[in-house]
């Protein structure tokens, strides 16, 4: 009974406990950023506000993330095969985002002539994703679309941080794999997120390339 007293007592103390400082001082500045933001937001009356309010966010998160890379290269298109299944083809792409950036892709269209709409649809954050991606795509190439997704960096075959003594990544999860890199890339004075995006608009670039896509 003592021991559960005492325990109880632990709990109780760690509870009420002051916060860590840092956290505390992190927490003030984020709060006042958030004050003065709704306030900002509030004054927006007009739609010229709303214009001038998305041009500002673009380019301060432009900013903050480095800008995006200097680079409009060939993206050096690859295709490794296709599946075909009723009603879709799945083609299997390597492009490049940078020189030697390889991105791995598939391609979803429908198995018939014709020019449809197109989709990016990117991976969720989990390890691989695959399954759930693939049943989403195919749907939507049975409705109509050409569907283009790809793996992020750290995800399914472009996975980092390799060890050969492993045969494996030293970061198994995908969370992992985009702390590292983004551990990584502020070492550099850059941000990760600027490769992230810049992945989905090369990713974009190569979908409108193809000649199912519909593009005006």
């Amino acid at each position: 009974m003592r021991v559960c007293i005492a325990l109880v007592s632990i709990a109780a103390a760690c509870s009420a406990a002051e916060p860590d400082p840092l956290l505390k001082w992190l927490d003030n500045i984020a709060q006042k950023q958030l004050d003065t933001r709704e306030t900002q937001i509030r004054a927006i009356t007009t739609r010229q506000g709303i214009v001038a309010r998305q041009a500002h966010v673009r380019a301060k998160i432009l900013e903050l993330i480095g800008g995006l890379p200097d680079y409009n290269g060939p993206l050096n298109a690859q295709p490794r095969g296709e599946i075909r299944l009723p009603g879709v083809v799945i083609e299997k792409i390597i492009f490049e985002t940078l020189p030697q950036a390889y991105v791995t892709a598939n391609l979803y269209r429908p198995d018939k002539p014709g020019k449809f709409p197109g989709i990016l649809l990117p991976l969720g954050h989990w390890e691989y994703g695959k399954p759930a991606v693939q049943t989403i795509a195919a749907n939507f190439a049975l409705k109509g679309f050409v569907v283009l997704t790809y793996d992020p960096w750290g995800q399914g075959e472009r996975k980092q941080i390799y060890y050969a003594r492993y045969g494996n990544s030293l970061a198994n999860q995908a969370t992992e794999q985009h702390l590292l890199a983004g551990g990584l890339s502020a070492l550099l004075g850059q941000s990760f997120a600027r490769y992230r995006i810049w992945d989905a608009k090369r990713a974009l670039d190569y979908l409108v390339s193809r000649p199912e896509v519909i593009t005006d």
